[in-house]
């Protein structure tokens, strides 16, 4: 797929915005609709460019923040699921193990609340 400059610099911005927004809840579609494009040319120009998938690298990056918080100790395990978009201690404790292969107590070296 060829992108252009400004396929670049718009899905450098997209990129920038999840990360500075990883807290809350990123719907792809109105990710897309946000910069002007269809869900699927997001999607298709998203992997082209960073080769993975939107969802995968949403999800990757919060699994990575969440990661950083837990062994720098400055949240409790409830206060991360929170701080990387999940609403649910249950749905982020299952993602994390999943991720990780541990659930975050293990690296947190300290009880959940």
């Amino acid at each position: 797929m060829v992108l252009y400059e400004s396929d670049r610099t718009r899905l450098e911005e997209l990129k920038s915005f999840i990360d500075e927004h990883i807290h809350e809840k990123l719907v792809i579609a109105a990710l897309a609709e946000r910069y002007g494009m269809s869900t699927r040319t997001l999607q298709r120009q998203f992997l082209a460019m960073y080769r993975e998938p939107v969802f995968n690298y949403i999800h990757r990056k919060r699994m990575q923040t969440a990661m950083n918080i837990i062994t720098s100790r400055t949240m409790r395990i409830s206060q991360t699921a929170y701080a990387v978009g999940y609403r649910s201690l249950p749905s982020f404790v299952k993602a994390f193990t999943k991720y990780y292969g541990h659930p975050p107590t293990y690296y947190a070296g300290f009880a959940n609340d």
